[in-house]
């Protein structure tokens, strides 16, 4: 299943293709450095270890959650009563 996930992760090819037709140089260099890790270690590696394998989603959850509070924001009626009947 881990090698899957790394031969999927080439997948990223399509994301380098369409920030670099808008123009976005930088996260299109990024996207590509990441897949040409992610194929060097797709050729090199034979056997992943098995700590690795298990530690992986939990390291993918820390990083979801991480991305997922930046964009929470306050209710927009926070601190107001609610009524039943009114429109909020």
């Amino acid at each position: 299943a881990a090698r899957a996930l790394l031969r999927h992760s080439q997948l990223g090819a399509v994301e380098i293709a369409r920030s670099a037709i808008r123009q976005r140089w930088v996260p299109a260099a990024v996207q590509g450095a990441l897949g040409v890790a992610c194929l060097v270690v797709f050729l090199t590696v034979d056997k992943i270890p098995e700590p690795l394998t298990k530690s992986v989603p939990y390291a993918l959850t820390l990083v979801v959650l991480a991305a997922a509070t930046q964009r929470l924001r306050m209710p927009a009626h926070d601190g107001t009563p609610y009524r039943s009947g009114e429109d909020h």
